[in-house]
């Protein structure tokens, strides 16, 4: 702004030396004081719409200003456009509902309305539950389900991520710009907020052939599962002879061997009620697939905001369209954190703790010796049990700017003021 402003006054400069020129009644100064006038005059215009963008988006240069990073341009347009309407926009995400852009006009307070007080939310959870595992840089959140849910995206990158605060699981990483989900060009006022579906049906995206989701969904013995196989075969393009072999049924599962071009298949379903064991049963379709050698598509299960029970066969690029519009439900076993990511997380937390630790004594030592000189090493003995690896070493010494050496039962921690 007062690099804007000082341009700004040369422009006039230029003007006003421009207009001397101009009046000395020589031609060519004359000439050459028309140019100074038109570029001052343009060194002035450009700069001052400058500023009046500035000012109006200074909720934004504020919030990129205080937390060192860039808002990407994408993002930056539709918070733009909220702080310059000042109501509420709503938009579609697929499988998790209604979203709403957060307001930029909001400073304080320490609460779900205030992006600040979201984005320091939200850095916590990372570092306290999923570092280093998920190591986020430079995040910007820009739209929320409710006070645990909400989207961001990283500095320099499209990608949206959905992160829940009030689980341990992954960010869902949905590889799709924002603009598949909102279209601000396209946005509909509606009882005093803007809105927006840019999710496509399922009909629009695949040939009704290769889905299905009108067959009874109650399974009360093995040969109900019958009906749901013959559906199934019957979205392939070539038809295939099978049968049933044998079907068991015991108290948990119902247990089915299955014929298919002269090659056989076991299947074993739970018996969760009168409900069919989907994903099992999806499970076992691909499985079949594979056995006569079909691979150019997939069964996948249809999602339940859409049905109860349905099927889609669909290759690879249908099946990201399908996910990325909801029809088909996003696999979160896979945001679940394996064992080998959770002993990472733990021992990344352990130590942080063990750091924490030592800056309590260091300032507890600070503080209580007055005759600890400034440029003046000093060191104290830090008992624990904790051992520092060479990554933990090099963490202690960045965050305290300290230097560390093992000794029997602790470390010798070197410290100036």
């Amino acid at each position: 702004m007062k690099n804007k402003i000082i341009n700004i006054f040369i422009g006039l400069v230029l003007v006003i030396f421009g207009m001397i020129l101009h009046n000395t009644g020589k031609l060519f100064w004359e000439y050459l004081g028309i140019f100074f006038i038109i570029y001052g005059f343009f060194v002035i215009l450009v700069k001052f719409f400058k500023i009046v963008i500035l000012l109006k988006n200074k909720q934004l240069n504020a919030f990129e200003k205080s937390n060192n990073r860039i808002i990407p341009n994408a993002i930056r347009k539709i918070l733009e456009f909220q702080l310059k309407n000042n109501i509420k926009i709503e938009f579609e995400m697929p499988c998790y509902g209604t979203f709403q852009v957060i307001d930029y006009h909001i400073r304080e307070g320490d609460n779900f309305s205030n992006p600040y007080f979201i984005l320091k939310e939200i850095d916590e959870h990372i570092k306290r539950y999923l570092f280093p595992v998920i190591n986020c840089s430079k995040i910007i959140p820009f739209a929320k389900l409710n006070n645990n849910i909400f989207l961001y995206v990283e500095e320099g990158k499209e990608d949206i991520h959905l992160i829940d605060i009030d689980s341990n699981s992954k960010p869902l990483v949905i590889n799709s710009q924002i603009d598949r989900y909102l279209d601000i060009g396209k946005l509909v006022l509606n009882d005093d907020k803007y809105y927006y579906n840019g999710l496509e049906k399922i009909d629009n995206i695949v040939d009704n052939n290769y889905y299905f989701f009108d067959v009874p969904d109650c399974i009360w013995e093995g040969k109900d599962y019958l009906e749901t196989f013959i559906k199934s075969f019957n979205l392939l393009e070539e038809k295939n002879i099978f049968s049933l072999l044998s079907i068991e049924d015991t108290a948990e599962n119902y247990e089915l061997t299955l014929n298919i071009n002269d090659k056989s298949k076991k299947m074993t379903f739970r018996r969760y009620s009168d409900y069919i064991d989907g994903e099992k049963f999806i499970e076992s379709l691909n499985e079949i697939l594979l056995l006569i050698n079909y691979v150019q598509k997939k069964f996948y299960l249809i999602s339940i905001n859409i049905c109860d029970f349905g099927i889609v066969l669909a290759d690879e690029p249908t099946y990201r369209n399908l996910l990325y519009n909801g029809c088909i439900d996003f696999d979160n076993e896979k945001l679940k954190l394996t064992s080998d990511e959770l002993n990472d997380i733990r021992n990344y937390s352990d130590l942080i703790t063990e750091i924490e630790n030592v800056e309590f004594h260091l300032k507890i030592i600070i503080k209580e010796h007055n005759e600890i000189k400034k440029g003046v090493i000093y060191d104290f003995f830090y008992k624990t049990e904790y051992v520092f690896d060479n990554y933990g070493i090099n963490e202690l010494k960045k965050t305290l700017n300290v230097q560390v050496e093992k000794v029997e039962s602790g470390y010798d921690i070197y410290f100036t003021k």
